[in-house]
């Protein structure tokens, strides 16, 4: 057997893998088999003491609203639509939870460039639950009218 102590330590990628072992379920016939495991994973399986979920969510026109997730341990993704000029739902089917009062953290921030002479439409954001199962969101325009045209990042954490 090599000795662990004469490899390099490196700093680990997500798509790196482990060597590991699948465990047989109990009460089965099944062996336990040696397999590759992702760093990223493998991460998922750490307990963070919260579960998040965070994507774009882009608005343009009177068309419906898209979402680029770009992280989810929710164990479920939300769709997203329109509900009227500048609002757009996230939402889950019953029995997920989206939204649980006092353990939930929702982040918002408007996307806004900095590409020269244009002039920057600033937007304010904001998120708020209807139910435990939707949170909806009101895009205002610099003098404060409900406006279509936004897009923003938003991470929602749901702590144990």
């Amino acid at each position: 057997m090599a000795n662990l102590s004469a490899y390099p330590i490196n700093t680990p990628k997500n798509s790196d893998l482990l060597v590991g072992t699948k465990t047989a379920r109990p009460d089965t016939e099944e062996k336990p088999i040696t397999s590759n495991f992702s760093i990223s994973d493998v991460s998922r399986l750490i307990n963070k003491g919260y579960k998040s979920f965070s994507a774009v969510i882009t608005q343009t026109g009177s068309d419906a609203p898209t979402m680029v997730v770009l992280d989810n341990d929710l164990g479920f993704t939300p769709e997203v639509s329109l509900d009227g000029t500048g609002r757009s739902l996230l939402q889950v089917q019953s029995p997920n939870l989206l939204y649980d009062t006092n353990k939930t953290q929702i982040l918002v921030t408007p996307q806004v460039t900095w590409d020269q002479p244009a002039t920057q439409t600033l937007r304010t954001i904001f998120a708020a639950p209807k139910t435990a199962q939707v949170i909806g969101f009101w895009s205002f325009d610099i003098n404060n009218a409900v406006s279509n045209d936004f897009k923003f990042f938003v991470e929602i954490k749901t702590f144990e």
